[in-house]
């Protein structure tokens, strides 16, 4: 697998759906949880919702399952994750030229377009 590649498995089970979205170039791990038969269109991402901890396991285990009958040896986990959030203090930040003028002022320390 290159190095710029991601991963990406699914699992589909009674009205559920899993997705695990491995990027390995941040170093996280992406899963998302659905209720199809309640959210057709994907919508509410139930992973972090504790009552669904349990629907999440059993996929999880069924999507190993097929990864080892498919001998699937792409990582659905990296070694040490980078954190959710990423702090960008002390981090340059320029606007861009769509930038409206009001929040070139509110978030950037130089003046808005036309300001001189």
């Amino acid at each position: 697998m290159a190095a710029d590649e991601e991963v990406v498995r699914d699992q589909l089970a009674e009205y559920y759906g899993l997705i695990t979205h491995l990027d390995e170039q941040v170093g996280r791990i992406h899963r998302q949880l659905f209720d199809l038969q309640d959210d057709p269109d994907e919508l509410r991402n139930l992973i972090a919702e504790p009552e669904y901890s349990e629907t999440a396991s059993r996929l999880d285990a069924l999507l190993e399952g097929w990864r080892a009958a498919m001998v699937d040896a792409a990582p659905l986990s990296v070694p040490e994750p980078a954190p959710l959030r990423r702090d960008l203090t002390g981090t340059e930040r320029k606007p861009d030229r769509w930038q409206p003028e009001w929040i070139v002022k509110k978030y950037f320390d130089v003046p808005a377009v036309g300001d001189g």
